[in-house]
């Protein structure tokens, strides 16, 4: 039987099993402190945010409308996604792995005793997006799960204490007048379609998971997103990041 491998924060393994009991989500964790990432489109994919509906029969991605949701994703022998490639950008890596199962629900989920390693994350209300943006990014962006996005990309990423150090308002003039983090994302809808999940209250290794899906005929798009995105102030404040790169099964 496979181990499975709780990461800490600093990116090393830890074996104990813990259960959702474990990291609770309170309110006050829940609305404090965090930002969106990588692509900040993402921070409207959160609570309260209204999709188009996309599903194909075996697999259909929950879209929350007005709740929490809990994504996890857990590498093994099972899932939809076949991991092509795992590739350290900053920081320590993850172990390799075949497989990745998107597992959601409404509450926290246990650890699967058989995964290689598992990552969690939660769905979030909007943090650093203006009304304008948010108006301009829910008109232009598709939903998950599009019968011809083949190729997806899981990209955690952790960001430096000196980021969270700073007030909220130097992180939103860090994170779009200095970056341009959203008018970035935006020259890329609807061919990449994305949500952000939110680990740092989850107490989780990594600060964000992000999530794209697109088709392969996107994929130097995509490219050339995370390039952009990788070559800005923002992401100085970056200390750990690795791209996952998947295939549909």
């Amino acid at each position: 039987m496979a181990k499975a491998y709780i990461l800490n924060r600093t990116g090393k393994p830890k074996m104990e099993i813990r259960d959702e009991t474990q990291c609770p989500l309170t309110r006050r964790a829940f609305t404090g402190g965090s930002t969106v990432a990588l692509v900040a489109a993402c921070s409207c994919m959160g609570q309260g945010q209204h999709y188009k509906a996309v599903g194909t029969p075996e697999a259909v991605m929950q879209e929350p409308v007005g709740s929490l949701l809990y994504v996890s994703f857990v590498a093994g022998s099972r899932g939809m996604w076949k991991i092509d490639r795992i590739s350290p950008v900053t920081g320590a890596t993850l172990p390799a792995a075949p497989r990745i199962d998107v597992v959601e629900s409404a509450t926290p989920q246990s650890r699967v005793a058989d995964s290689l390693w598992q990552l969690q994350g939660v769905t979030s209300n909007v943090r650093y997006t203006t009304h304008d943006e948010v108006t301009e990014l829910e008109a232009k962006q598709e939903g998950l799960n599009r019968p011809e996005a083949r190729r997806a990309a899981l990209i955690p990423i952790r960001k430096t204490s000196a980021w969270w150090a700073l007030a909220q308002d130097e992180r939103r003039k860090i994170f779009e007048e200095t970056s341009h983090h959203i008018a970035i994302g935006i020259e890329y809808l609807p061919q990449i379609a994305r949500r952000l999940h939110h680990s740092r209250e989850l107490a989780e290794p990594f600060d964000f998971l992000t999530w794209f899906e697109y088709a392969p005929k996107h994929s130097d798009a995509f490219e050339e997103l995370v390039r952009r995105l990788r070559s800005t102030k923002e992401w100085t404040y970056v200390d750990r990041e690795v791209d996952i790169r998947l295939s549909r099964i």
